[in-house]
């Protein structure tokens, strides 16, 4: 039995019929009926990772137990001061940062629906994602607030919106042990939205049963990280440096300046999706490193066919 008051996305799911075959035939995929995809944290704790770092930014480190901590005091703000219920959805709208990674977790244990949109997404465009996935909620980054706050006003849903220094202030007096709510396995957890290059935006749901098979799945068994590994998050103005650097065929950062070449750079910052532009399919071939270019996007896009990013 479902643990959300709020049922709106479960009630919008396609017929069942239309949905894909989902099997969870492996041993380590036989989730309980009640299962919290927080509940990982709460796991990795429990097998002594608890002072271990699990986030590192350039000014602080967190251990397992401090993210879980921060996780805690989210999912106590949400339910105790902003008026949030079970099945409610959260915009996230921040870069990668420890907070934000905080919030998703804080959003799952509450029992909550995550909705993440990229930081570059500006007013109107966020409108159709609040709008198609009726967002409740906002927890976003002061430093671009601005567009949700402008996208708010013609969206009746979208009662709260908090940004990262109002949220800090609650953790203040919220950093407290949060039981996390008992959602069924098969309980909406995520909605991730495509980008809306061939069109509006297309909310794919996840369960929380999804979440963790992820990490039981590809990170087990493809990734395969050892307990000192460190994953790496990459700004994507480094990838367009990087794109830039193999366009030009510059060999140094200062010569790898763009030069005029708006249409380059725009293609560059829509390259975070598994959708390349069309346009930038065939490198021309007035260019001087014209076929360097093209081998990378043949990289590129034979890495994500494999699965392998």
């Amino acid at each position: 039995m479902s643990a959300h008051r709020d049922t709106f996305v479960r009630d919008n799911l396609p017929a069942r019929e239309l949905w894909p075959e989902l099997r969870f035939d492996l041993p380590e995929l036989q989730f309980p009926a009640r299962y919290n995809a927080s509940l990982i944290l709460d796991a990795t704790i429990a097998a002594g990772f608890g002072e271990k770092p699990a986030v590192l930014t350039a000014g602080e480190t967190w251990t397992y137990k401090r993210l879980l901590q921060k996780a805690n005091a989210v999912a106590h703000t949400l339910t105790a001061d902003l008026g949030f219920v079970p099945g409610n959805r959260v915009l996230i709208h921040a870069p990668n940062s420890a907070l934000s990674l905080a919030i998703w977790w804080g959003v799952w244990r509450a029992g909550g629906v995550a909705v993440g949109a990229m930081p570059m997404l500006r007013a109107n465009e966020l409108s159709v994602i609040i709008d198609k996935a009726q967002v409740s909620h906002a927890l976003v980054d002061d430093s671009i607030g601005g567009e949700v706050l402008a996208a708010r006003s013609s969206l009746p849903s979208l009662n709260c919106v908090i940004d990262f220094i109002a949220l800090r202030e609650f953790h203040l007096k919220n950093e407290a042990s949060f039981e996390p709510i008992a959602t069924a396995a098969d309980d909406p957890a995520l909605i991730a939205f495509t980008s809306g290059t061939t069109g509006k935006p297309k909310g794919c749901v996840h369960f929380h049963r999804d979440i963790a098979a992820m990490a039981e799945t590809f990170s087990r068994n493809v990734l395969r990280p050892k307990s000192a590994a460190v994953c790496v998050h990459v700004r994507a103005r480094r990838i367009r440096r990087f794109s830039r650097r193999l366009w030009r065929g510059d060999r140094t950062a200062g010569e790898a300046r763009l030069r005029g070449a708006r249409r380059h750079d725009r293609a560059a910052q829509s390259h975070d999706a598994l959708h390349l532009p069309h346009r930038v399919s065939r490198a021309p071939k007035d260019r001087p490193n014209a076929p360097r270019f093209a081998a990378y996007l043949r990289l590129r896009r034979r890495t994500l066919a494999e699965g392998h990013l």
